[in-house]
């Protein structure tokens, strides 16, 4: 992993992981440095959309060899290595399970194992896999340790270390707990799968905006966490839903009131030595500006995690 706090973001929106046309790969890699920043999140869940796998109509991208998928990412890969960025983590295809289709499943377990052997040929040590969130917690628990499971032997393979997040779902219209939305739930899968795995095969993807949706104490989770915690996505929100916009853009300047903590954020990262990547996950503040704005969208995204990482730094040197 990265030991510089690198300032990343996800490829989704400026760049689409499905072309890999030279020149057009080329330009974006050369732009998303430009903007100031030092790696990315790989989308390669677009290669096989949510939608596709909750239908069940899935797309064939995964029926490749495994060779031929690494030649079809190949331009990306002389692209970062040309331009200096660096592939911090990748974000698998999700949902990684659906209730009662055993077929889809299998070919999930076959499309986790070829992002594995993806992020391998790119350099990145970090995959996030999401787990199941289900009505029934106890056969949530049976299935998600069934599938992480069968994960283990590629993950060795490929030296990806596969991560958790913190989930949330919709009741009634309202966001209630998914799998790994508490801290001591979290702690329990990753020390148990790695203690089956014989070695560091699980770390942990804290989302800080589903964190703030279930109004969780950041620090606290943080802490707790401590060096397990892998990797991030940061974005923020106004705590009633998954926005994914840029940090210090939800506020309600009557009362000076952000719903994400991050005063809580920066600290619990400083005294647990988080070293990882700084990543945003903030697509929708591209969506939802004009494109002669995503590059000053993006300058300021950089910037931002680039605050991130002089406050993490700064309260480091204080205390040491």
């Amino acid at each position: 992993m990265s030991n510089k706090l690198n300032v990343c973001v996800q490829t989704s929106c400026w760049y689409s992981v499905m072309n890999n046309d030279r020149n057009y790969v080329d330009q974006c890699v050369k732009f998303i440095k430009e903007c100031g920043f030092d790696g990315v999140d790989f989308n390669i869940d677009h290669a096989l959309p949510g939608s596709k796998i909750k239908s069940g109509e899935l797309t064939d991208f995964f029926d490749k060899s495994t060779e031929e998928i690494l030649e079809f990412f190949t331009p990306f890969k002389e692209a970062c290595e040309k331009h200096g960025i660096s592939v911090e983590q990748m974000h698998a295809p999700f949902p990684a399970y659906v209730e009662d289709n055993d077929e889809v499943n299998d070919y999930l377990i076959t499309a986790m194992e070829k992002s594995f052997a993806v992020a391998h040929f790119l350099n990145c040590k970090a995959v996030v896999v999401h787990p199941a969130s289900l009505d029934d917690k106890e056969k949530e628990k049976q299935v998600n340790l069934e599938r992480y499971r069968r994960l283990i032997p590629a993950a060795k393979k490929y030296g990806v270390i596969i991560c958790l997040e913190n989930m949330f779902r919709t009741l009634r219209g309202q966001k209630v707990e998914g799998a790994c939305s508490t801290a001591e739930e979290t702690v329990w899968y990753v020390d148990k799968l790695n203690e089956e795995a014989g070695e560091k095969v699980f770390g942990y993807c804290f989302d800080i905006g589903h964190a703030t949706l279930l109004k969780r104490d950041i620090y606290q989770f943080i802490k707790a966490l401590d060096d397990r915690l892998t990797i991030l996505h940061i974005h923020d929100n106004n705590g009633d839903g998954d926005f994914h916009l840029a940090p210090f853009t939800q506020r309600t300047f009557k009362e000076n009131y952000t719903s994400t903590d991050w005063d809580a954020f920066i600290k619990g990262l400083k005294e647990i030595g988080y070293t990882g990547p700084l990543s945003f996950e903030t697509f929708n503040a591209l969506v939802l500006s004009p494109k002669p704005l995503h590059e000053p969208m993006l300058r300021f995204i950089a910037e931002t995690g680039k605050y991130f990482k002089e406050q993490i730094e700064n309260q480091r040197g204080k205390n040491e």
